[in-house]
């Protein structure tokens, strides 16, 4: 269930740190919702990352000022832009499981918005859409809600996605 965690505004502004952002093919073979519709064209669904390794050091120090230490979490960035989405989906947690030797079981999600909300942009998990949120905003989520996003406004969208360890995260 998602649910609104605290704001943390960010002492940075997200468009002016370098990224090394990796571009990512819909992954069609460990989400199965996205082959549910044979014959659908999802090119839209291209996924912009910031991997846990290549995280800039603002963005480490802001996950420290959220709460969360580096071994009680794996975070990314996601970047998307004008007219992407992320189609419905569960993830796998897979980078954190890897990472902290721990199963996927153990983690819940916490999502944080980079950015303020801009006209067009929409994150929704199981029967909950959120838009209007500011920048700093931290929300959570089950480790197997379904949830999907998307960017049909005119700014690039910034999130961080955290997967913390359950016993880690304080609400």
């Amino acid at each position: 269930m998602l649910e609104f965690l605290k704001n943390v505004k960010p002492n940075f502004n997200i468009t002016d740190i370098p990224l090394k952002t990796e571009r990512l093919k819909l992954d069609n073979k460990s989400h199965y919702e996205n082959t549910a519709i044979k014959g659908l064209d999802r090119v839209a669904s291209t996924q912009n990352k910031v991997w846990d390794e290549n995280l800039p050091q603002e963005i480490i120090d802001y996950i420290k000022e959220i709460g969360f230490k580096r071994n009680e979490c794996s975070a990314n960035i996601n970047v998307q832009y004008p007219g992407q989405m992320a189609p419905l989906h569960r993830d796998n947690h897979g980078h954190a499981c890897k990472k902290l030797n721990k199963k996927f079981e153990d983690f819940e999600r916490v999502l944080v918005f980079l950015t303020d909300w801009e006209v067009g942009q929409v994150f929704g998990c199981e029967d909950k859409s959120i838009t209007k949120w500011k920048s700093g905003d931290c929300y959570t989520f089950n480790a197997t809600d379904q949830h999907f996003s998307a960017n049909t406004g005119m700014e690039t969208k910034y999130t961080i996605v955290i997967s913390v360890l359950k016993e880690c995260l304080k609400k």
